[in-house]
């Protein structure tokens, strides 16, 4: 995206001096700096398109990879055979780390190919075989020497891509031949739990949720966003904490999602009520603050995740499938501050002992004993995560595997 806005303003400043009448030439800039907003704002726009289109949260992967090819064909110049296994095609839904992912590679492959490749003809194939989703992008062009390009071509990212849901990233190339990128990604049972493909129907129960905002505007668009999903349906709505709890009893939804600040009774104390009272129904926190104090405490009060409205729907779709099936959704931003809620008390002065009791170390005397469940490489990744790196480079770091973090 710098880039390409960086290109545009170049192709617009004036290569010549201030000379003549100023105040033309003024005019003159100011209309050149009016262009260059005008441009830089719709570049912008498509480069946000090209990089999350809409296709893919509203219809799917299948739908979306139709779009990726035709605009490979219209903008990058590439004739795109596109051939989709008929199950997938008749598929109600995958999770959203196999969509995304999978999208991710071929967009990735594309690029590389209209970047590098020399390439006219693409074939992009997707199969379902054997328990696995296999993603091939296979190109007519130069090739590349496997073993002098370990790095670059944005091989990292696929391979983190394909890595996340236990896959693999394959990339065939010699010189003269052409390049073949395969992601094969394993559809487990729990995988597969909200997918029917063609004869091999499973049963779809999509997960019950219970929205409760005192703002209508919002608990409709919300309401709106989440019924085109297959998967998930709303059954309820509520305004307060009180007709949370009302509600939840009536409906028993799987996920209630949550405002923290209401009439009557606030989202803290309806979920924690809802938590004792219901433990079959998760909470799933969507408010405003993106503070510290909130998240901490929203999770002392039982709930299992916490995301913010300045999120996007994908997220929100996300957090509700985790909560259902059992996890936890934490809002990326606020990770940090659980990981410095667990460290911060084993780093605290014990008191001084009562008679007869041995007294306890101190932080400088010896490692917390706290701390003694967790082996060496446990510890490792905790500092590091901690002091804020990313999963990739903690994996870089300790020469392991991001699996392994």
């Amino acid at each position: 995206m710098h880039a390409e806005i960086l290109s545009q303003s170049l192709q617009l400043l004036p290569d010549d001096r201030l000379v003549g009448d100023a105040r033309t030439q003024l005019v003159e800039g100011l209309q050149r700096l009016v262009t260059l907003t005008q441009t830089t704002l719709e570049s912008t726009r498509v480069l946000a398109q090209q990089l999350r289109p809409s296709v893919l949260d509203d219809l799917g992967l299948v739908a979306a990879l139709h779009w990726l090819g035709e605009d490979s064909q219209q903008r990058l110049h590439l004739i795109v055979a596109l051939h989709i296994d008929e199950q997938l095609s008749s598929c109600v839904a995958l999770p959203s780390v196999y969509e995304i992912g999978l999208f991710r590679i071929a967009q990735e492959s594309l690029t590389n190919i209209a970047r590098h490749a020399q390439a006219q003809h693409v074939t992009l194939s997707l199969q379902h075989e054997q328990q696995q989703i296999v993603l091939t992008v296979a190109d007519d062009g130069c090739g590349f020497d496997t073993a002098l390009v370990q790095k670059g071509l944005g091989m990292r990212g696929m391979r983190e891509r394909a890595a996340l849901p236990g896959g693999t990233l394959a990339i065939q190339s010699q010189p003269g031949q052409g390049t073949t990128v395969r992601a094969t990604l394993p559809l487990q049972q729990s995988s597969t739990r909200n997918v029917r493909m063609g004869n091999e129907q499973q049963s779809i129960v999509p997960i019950r949720v219970l929205l409760v905002d005192d703002h209508d505007i919002l608990r409709q668009g919300l309401k709106m966003l989440l019924g085109l999903q297959h998967d998930i349906e709303v059954v309820g709505e509520g305004k307060t904490g009180r007709e949370a709890l009302t509600l939840t009893q009536e409906l028993a939804p799987d996920v209630v999602v949550l405002d923290i600040s209401m009439a009557e009774m606030d989202g803290l104390e309806a979920c924690r009520q809802i938590r004792s009272q219901y433990p079959t129904t998760q909470v799933l926190m969507l408010t405003m603050p993106e503070s510290e104090a909130y998240f901490l405490q929203v999770l002392r009060v039982g709930a299992a995740g916490y995301l913010v409205k300045k999120a996007a729907p994908s997220d929100l779709q996300a957090a509700i499938r985790a909560v259902a099936h059992g996890g936890a959704f934490l809002y990326p931003g606020l990770a940090k501050a659980l990981v410095r809620a667990y460290v911060e008390p084993l780093q605290t002065t014990s008191t001084a002992p009562m008679q007869g009791e041995q007294a306890l170390p101190t932080k400088d005397e010896t490692p917390h004993r706290a701390l003694d469940v967790l082996t060496r490489r446990e510890r490792e990744v905790l500092t590091r995560v901690a002091e804020g790196y990313t999963n990739q480079e903690i994996a870089d770091q300790l020469i392991i595997s991001i699996k392994t973090v």
